[in-house]
């Protein structure tokens, strides 16, 4: 396994304490040491990177990611215009290549305006053919026709009665999905009031949360309704 010693750094390691001078050794994916002032690590077989004064500090997650909604890092996109697929799927392999470059080296999606981008976008970085985050991909649940909240995507919606949600959490995990973002309460920004709106009832929810365990994906939620809390 490759050796890398980073030496020459001020270490931030996220206990809460201050940074500190000193030198890091890491052994394939693991920390193997941590020196402190002028102590000196082992080089022999290890490749150095000169940090130059800089800081070193663990990676960042992201918990709540949206790759795929357009950014306006390095160029401004207007995010109400819809974009044809060809161009979303390369402004989201954008907006991954920016997140790692910001130190965020994972991310948990709170939802995709495409069912299969994600994943497939997860694919590409973990075999190393893209650069950007560990990550959690996700679909977006788009509900029916009209319902208050949901953003539009690439892929046709679904009916929202329970056989098909069910259906529905198969389906994605199927395609490769690790989570899946229900709205259970539309939002102020989709509409006056709308926080107090509620997109599913007890028995869905109770469903949702049913089908997901038996298909052993991950759930993420929007919920600001005090009944929408308590049904997430």
């Amino acid at each position: 396994m490759t050796r890398t010693l980073f030496s020459n750094v001020m270490i931030f390691d996220g206990s809460g304490s201050d940074r500190f001078p000193g030198e890091v050794l890491v052994h394939g994916d693991k920390i193997e040491a941590v020196a402190r002032g002028d102590e000196r690590l082992p080089r022999d077989g290890a490749d150095e990177i000169n940090g130059e004064g800089r800081t070193l500090m663990p990676g960042l997650i992201d918990g709540h990611a949206h790759l795929t909604w357009p950014t306006s890092v390095e160029r401004v996109i207007n995010s109400m215009a819809p974009m044809p697929i060809e161009k979303h799927v390369l402004v989201t392999a954008q907006n991954a290549r920016i997140t790692i470059d910001h130190g965020f080296t994972s991310a948990y999606s709170a939802g995709s305006l495409g069912e299969r981008i994600e994943p497939a976008l997860r694919d590409m970085i973990d075999a190393g053919f893209l650069p950007g985050p560990r990550l959690r991909a996700s679909a977006l649940e788009k509900g029916a026709e009209g319902v208050m909240g949901v953003p539009a995507g690439h892929d046709p919606t679904h009916e929202r009665d329970i056989p098909a949600l069910r259906a529905y959490i198969k389906q994605m995990k199927a395609q490769g999905c690790d989570t899946i973002k229900f709205l259970m309460s539309s939002d102020e920004g989709f509409a006056p009031g709308g926080s107090q709106v509620l997109m599913y009832s007890e028995e869905e929810a109770q469903a949702i949360g049913e089908a997901a365990r038996e298909e052993g994906v991950w759930l993420a939620c929007h919920a600001q309704a005090s009944e929408a809390v308590k049904r997430a």
